[in-house]
């Protein structure tokens, strides 16, 4: 009995840390991560300004988990995709591409901040406990590194490009993003197709 309540407590505290996160998430967006409130936050996740700090030192606290959650979020989704190794490569391709975006659509406030730089400028403590979205770009990018090798393996990627292909397909992939957080309606999944056709043939026209 002792051990269920115990377990219910746990739960309780991890579903109530999740809409602090997913609330600061939409204030940082709304707000601007340097004057965005800790009341406010609260307001909108719902709890008392008590229960937030129960959870977090304080905003700084508040930034830096949300930046862990999401930057795992998306390795994890990457992951996912990653291990479905025995598809043929455009298969894995275009699942690895969906995983981000769809990550991008389930949070698009939070990219919205780091589109805007906000996490950089406004977060000098947070970045001294926690790595940069410099470091989030470099995770994914070693995924790409996997995933292009398997290109290359399967006959799909120059070999020639081994080292500059995955930079160039996160670079690719995040004017996606850019371009549908611009664009405002515009749903990035549904350029996956095009990418993985530009990303395999180029953007020359072919004859014959």
């Amino acid at each position: 009995m002792v051990k269920a309540r115990s377990k219910l407590r746990e739960r309780i505290r991890e579903a109530t840390a999740e809409a602090i996160l997913d609330a600061a998430e939409t204030v940082f967006a709304a707000e601007g991560v340097r004057t965005a409130r800790v009341e406010r936050i609260a307001q909108v996740a719902g709890v008392s300004v008590g229960t937030l700090y129960n959870h977090f030192d304080d905003r700084e606290a508040v930034l830096c988990a949300l930046i862990r959650a999401r930057k795992a979020g998306v390795n994890e989704a990457l992951d996912a995709q990653l291990a479905q190794a025995d598809r043929p490569f455009r298969e894995q391709l275009s699942g690895v591409l969906q995983a981000l975006f769809d990550n991008y659509e389930s949070h698009r406030p939070f990219f919205s901040v780091l589109l805007q730089g906000e996490v950089d400028r406004g977060a000098a403590r947070a970045r001294a406990k926690t790595s940069s979205t410099r470091g989030a770009m470099l995770e994914i990018r070693k995924r790409l590194q996997v995933l292009v090798d398997r290109g290359i393996e399967a006959g799909e990627v120059d070999p020639g490009l081994a080292k500059l292909a995955p930079t160039l397909l996160l670079g690719a992939a995040r004017a996606v993003i850019v371009r549908a957080f611009f664009e405002g309606d515009l749903d990035a999944r549904a350029s996956t197709g095009e990418l993985v056709r530009f990303f395999l043939h180029g953007a020359g026209r072919r004859h014959g």
